[in-house]
């Protein structure tokens, strides 16, 4: 038997990660042991193909999510928002691609679970756990996972609202998104006229270990867009409010990167885009990673035991000057090391190194204040300030005015009585001298007694067929209080 395990799991492991062509399962070895059925647990048959989906998909771009934007650096917003459009494309397509023909029983990475196929019996009914158990648990994994993957994944990352956030990514598939706009604009697109390109181009960091992908243009835009209406697009603030700049970017003979202004005409003239994409679409985090870091550092804030203001304060503090230093000073005590393990050992700096890195990354946060406050002028700094400063935009006041308004539309509505509270009877407590009600049950008509303070209903009922112990307990209440049994 152990040696069958160690068959199934002794396979090589390779994913898109490691590269991008499908891998293809190696026939066995000619002296490897030959599975019985019966051999294997069906544990282990699921176990080894959720380990081989892990490894060769979901695990690669669950990473790659949580990889810092190529463009910005590490320990920024968003963790590639900016690119996860078209990343959703690749997720989707790679997904379809390995489920079409069941083309991944062909992956090295399933092998393990493939050869622990062998060990199952055929028992001829899924609830009897044997193999055709396994063969439905598979089809049905498949089938439950792309549904919440386009429920969760597809739908949301080619919304209407979040679609045109592939303006921020690959300059290639922004302009050819912003061509869609355009052909819409001239009436291309009710006429049927305007078509997709079909170049195929190379995207780039979309690989947990630095590979590219090959895509279509055309297929990759009629991803973005199926859920989308040029129309509305372009009625959206976001949208509305640069599109005369976008269009203007079409008359470029060179690709425009919003981002890098060397692919600019002109000195300034997209910077009101590339200003949205920083504010709109690099903050917009596509997981709960850093609300959950901000929610933490809240609450360590509210321990020192301030008010709302300076928790806030401090707060944006800790997360814009403190926060990124605790990255900033690993990498670069990580760049005096020469190997790679040693490099991994440095986890944190401490001591008289931590605090004089500090006091540096403090005085150039302190320099950039400086220079922002005189880039937005006294007035915008002033209105800053107010913000944070006035009690008006308080959460507690804000939560504060919202129980007046629910607490006022209250008091008008008719007020219901219910039959608790017709009936006139107040409830007092046992401490202030009042009694516990209990129910006990007698085979005659109802009756109310009332002894040594304590209020009893008695019910008429039959204790035929009750619990042993319901019968004792009730007789122990009879004797305690005297009553007739």
């Amino acid at each position: 038997m152990d040696e069958n395990i160690e068959v199934a799991a002794d396979a090589p492991a390779t994913s898109p990660a490691a590269d991008a062509s499908p891998a293809t399962a190696p026939a066995p070895a000619a002296d490897a042991p030959v599975l019985q059925k019966g051999d294997t647990p069906i544990l282990l048959s699921q176990a080894l193909f959720v380990v081989g989906f892990s490894e060769y998909y979901f695990t690669p771009w669950f990473d790659l999510a949580m990889q810092a934007d190529p463009e910005f650096g590490s320990n920024r917003h968003g963790h590639k928002t900016r690119l996860f459009v078209q990343q959703s494309y690749l997720m989707t397509k790679e997904l379809e691609e390995m489920m079409c023909g069941d083309k991944w029983k062909e992956l090295s990475v399933f092998r393990p679970f493939i050869t622990s196929l062998d060990g199952l019996p055929s028992l001829s009914d899924v609830k009897k756990g044997g193999l055709e158990f396994i063969n439905k648990a598979v089809d049905v994994f498949f089938r439950e996972y792309k549904t919440n993957f386009f429920k969760h994944i597809v739908e949301h990352w080619t919304s209407q609202m979040i679609a045109p956030y592939i303006i921020g990514g690959d300059p290639r598939l922004a302009r050819e998104y912003i061509r869609w706009l355009n052909a819409c604009r001239e009436g291309a697109l009710e006429a049927g006229t305007f078509e997709w390109s079909q170049e195929v181009i190379e995207l780039k960091n979309h690989k947990v270990h630095g590979g590219s992908h090959k895509i279509c243009i055309g297929e990759c835009m009629l991803y973005v867009t199926q859920n989308s209406s040029a129309v509305e697009v372009m009625e959206e603030p976001f949208i509305k409010e640069i599109l005369d700049q976008l269009l203007e970017s079409l008359e470029s003979e060179q690709v425009v990167n919003f981002l890098d202004k060397s692919t600019w005409p002109q000195e300034g003239e997209y910077d009101l885009v590339r200003k949205q994409i920083c504010e709109r679409i690099v903050p917009h985090a596509m997981q709960q990673q850093r609300v959950e870091c901000v929610v933490q550092n809240i609450n360590a804030m509210a321990r020192t035991n301030v008010k709302e203001c300076r928790r806030t304060v401090r707060a944006v503090i800790f997360s814009i000057c403190l926060h990124p230093y605790n990255r900033e000073s690993v990498d670069k005590k990580r760049e005096e090391r020469s190997t790679f393990e040693d490099k991994q050992k440095v986890k944190t700096t401490n001591g008289a190194e931590r605090i004089t890195g500090l006091f540096d990354h403090v005085l150039k946060d302190l320099k950039e204040a400086d220079e922002a406050v005189r880039e937005i002028g006294q007035q915008k700094y002033d209105e800053i300030f107010e913000h944070y400063r006035n009690p008006d935009g308080k959460t507690s006041t804000v939560e504060r005015e919202k129980k007046v308004e629910e607490f006022g539309a209250a008091i008008e509505k008719t007020r219901k009585i219910t039959k608790a509270q017709r009936s006139g009877n107040i409830h007092v407590p046992v401490d202030v001298g009042g009694g516990i009600p209990l129910t006990y049950t007698l085979p005659n008509a109802a009756k109310t007694k009332t002894l040594s303070g304590k209020r009893l209903l008695i019910v008429k009922s039959n204790l035929r067929g009750a619990p042993a112990y319901t019968c004792n307990w009730m007789c122990h209440l009879c004797r305690q209080w005297d009553l007739p049994k």
